[in-house]
C-alpha cells in the first residue's frame, strides 16, 4: 500500500526553505529538531525523491524542491484561509491584524479613521508597518497590505481601493525666478524634487524619470 503525503508537512518544507536550516526552521515550528528532520524524510519516503541537499551553508532546494515551493504557498494559504473563516463562524472582528502601508497612507488616510473602525469593532487590533519595502504576504510579514503599485508576484487576493492623483507644485518665490510659462518649459527647465532610488518603484517617481531622465533631481528622503 502506497503511503499518503502529510500536507502538515509541508509546514516543515517552507519553513526550512525560508529559514534555511534545520534548526532554524524547527525553531519556527516549536519543534525539536529530531521531529523536524524525521518530517522532512517522510515528506521526502512519500514523493520518493530529495526536496533538499545540505551543505556547509545550510539546506538548499534540489530542482524538485524548487517546483514545489509555489504550491506549498498556495497551500499554506488556503490553510491560513480556512482557519480564519472556521474560527470567524458567528463571531465579531477581533484579533490582531498587522498591516503593511506606505508612511503618507498611514498618516493621512488610515490613522485618522481607526477612531471610527475600534468604536465599530472594540476587540480588534491594528498594527501598521510603514515603509516602501516589498513585503511577503506568504511569509506572514504582514497580514494586509495597502500599497501603490500592484503586486507583480506571489499569490494574493487584490483590490482596487481607489484612485490618488498627483500634480506639480511650486513657490510663489521659486516661479518668480523661473517662470513657467507651458508644459514645455516645465520639463525643460525646472527643478524636481523627486525621490530617492528606493522609491522609484512608485508612479509619480517612474513619471518624473520618464520626463527628466537627464535633469538633475533634488531628492527627498522623507
Amino acid at each position: 500500500m502506497n503511503k499518503k503525503l502529510c500536507w502538515d508537512d509541508t509546514k516543515v518544507f517552507l519553513a526550512i526553505v525560508r529559514e534555511g536550516t534545520l534548526s532554524g526552521a524547527a525553531k519556527t515550528l516549536k519543534l525539536g529538531i529530531a521531529t523536524t528532520y524525521r518530517r522532512l524524510e517522510r515528506m521526502e519516503e512519500v514523493l520518493g525523491y530529495r526536496l533538499f541537499i545540505r551543505d556547509q551553508q545550510g539546506y538548499k532546494l534540489t530542482d524538485e524542491g524548487r517546483i514545489l515551493v509555489s504550491q506549498a504557498e498556495i497551500l499554506e494559504q488556503a490553510g491560513h484561509a480556512f482557519d480564519a473563516m472556521a474560527t470567524g463562524v458567528n463571531a465579531g472582528v477581533s484579533g490582531h491584524v498587522r498591516l503593511a502601508t506606505a508612511q503618507g497612507l498611514a498618516d493621512h488616510l488610515i490613522i485618522p479613521a481607526l477612531p471610527k473602525l475600534y468604536s465599530v469593532h472594540p476587540d480588534l487590533t491594528l498594527e501598521l508597518v510603514t515603509g516602501v519595502s516589498t513585503i511577503n504576504l506568504q511569509r506572514r510579514d504582514a497580514d494586509m497590505a495597502l500599497r501603490l503599485v500592484r503586486p507583480e508576484q506571489g499569490k494574493v487576493t487584490i483590490r482596487r481601493l481607489g484612485e490618488l492623483g498627483f500634480g506639480l507644485y511650486a513657490s510663489e518665490s521659486y516661479l518668480q525666478r523661473k517662470p513657467l510659462n507651458d508644459e514645455e518649459t516645465i520639463l525643460k527647465n525646472a527643478d524636481f524634487i523627486g525621490w530617492p532610488e528606493t522609491h522609484q518603484n512608485l508612479p509619480a517617481a517612474k513619471w518624473i524619470e520618464k520626463k527628466q531622465p537627464w535633469q538633475k533631481l533634488l531628492s527627498d528622503s522623507r
